[in-house]
């Protein structure tokens, strides 16, 4: 056997020595795990292979603190997370020390889609659907629908309006949506996330909620006295005059009139609108006052 031959048999007995010191492996799981905020999460740290003293030692990828509460039993090392957070957002890594320095790492994801979204009537002609602590907002997709067909798709936050880890999305219905189910539904777009926590919806039928009417009204008596009522939707209309006796009903049209005011025109009045869908109230006040005089006398001597 030549010299080149020994050095070679001696530099593979090392190498074959210095593996087998540090052939422990560090498994690490959950791997990636996908929790809702204010959930637990327990991440679990085995070593396999190591006949020596084991020492963990738990740390966020750039070495800071993880802010979770560990606990060590021989070849296991568990580090828990009681109540997560935006802030719990990171990667994890569990090092072991044994003979040599292995390390695992996994990845925390939250999110946060805690409520089922709400439409409201932002004036007469727009519709908004809101949804509120959502997180990450970029993996959230607004869609309308009328009935089962889609009427109006936003799939970014560049289409949707987020604000403060909420969303909003504005609507503007057309006639054809009236008397319809309008659906505001909600995606979650997040590897990780179980499918029944992915979608969230809620559902009005459309029709006339706004009423417009004349404010407190002031004429002078004799004076041309006019009420006006409207809707953002075809609808009928009654006009009552309410009074301690009871209502009494004045007219149909969105306009009542009455060319000369007296004084039993003065009280409240309400406006009714209604549809097969329901009806809404409004009522308004009106002043009958005297037209008033001033005589001046003058004396002459």
């Amino acid at each position: 056997m030549n010299e080149k031959h020994i050095v070679f048999v001696l530099c593979m007995a090392a190498l074959n020595l210095f593996t087998a010191k540090h052939a422990h492996e560090v498994y690490l799981h959950p791997q990636n795990p996908v929790k809702h905020i204010n959930e637990s999460v327990e991440l679990i740290c085995t070593v396999a292979g190591c006949s020596q003293e084991i020492k963990f030692m738990w740390s966020t990828l750039l070495d800071s603190s993880t802010g979770g509460q560990s606990k060590t039993n021989q070849t296991v090392s568990r580090l828990l997370f009681k109540t997560l957070s935006i802030e719990h957002e990171k990667i994890i890594v569990c090092k072991v020390i044994c003979g040599g320095y292995k390390e695992n790492k996994t990845k925390i994801r939250v999110y946060s889609f805690p409520t089922n979204p709400v439409i409201s009537r932002i004036h007469e002609l727009q519709l908004q659907c809101a949804i509120h602590n959502v997180y990450p907002p970029s993996k959230f997709k607004i869609q309308w629908f009328r009935g089962d067909t889609q009427i109006s798709d936003e799939y970014d936050t560049s289409s949707s309006e987020v604000v403060a880890q909420g969303m909003h999305s504005i609507y503007k219905p057309t006639d054809e949506d009236r008397g319809k189910n309008i659906t505001c539904k909600v995606t979650l777009n997040m590897e990780g996330v179980p499918e029944d926590r992915t979608v969230r919806s809620v559902t009005v039928q459309y029709g006339p909620a706004f009423i417009t009417i004349s404010n407190h009204t002031t004429v002078r008596l004799g004076e041309r006295l006019e009420l006006r009522c409207d809707t953002d939707r075809e609808s009928s209309i009654m006009w009552t005059k309410l009074g301690k006796s009871g209502a009494v009903a004045l007219g149909k049209d969105k306009e009542l009139v009455f060319e000369h005011a007296d004084w039993n025109h003065t009280g409240e009045y309400e406006c009714e609108v209604s549809t097969a869908m329901g009806s809404w109230r409004s009522k308004v006040n009106v002043t009958v006052q005297v037209l008033q005089v001033l005589l001046v006398f003058t004396r002459s001597d």
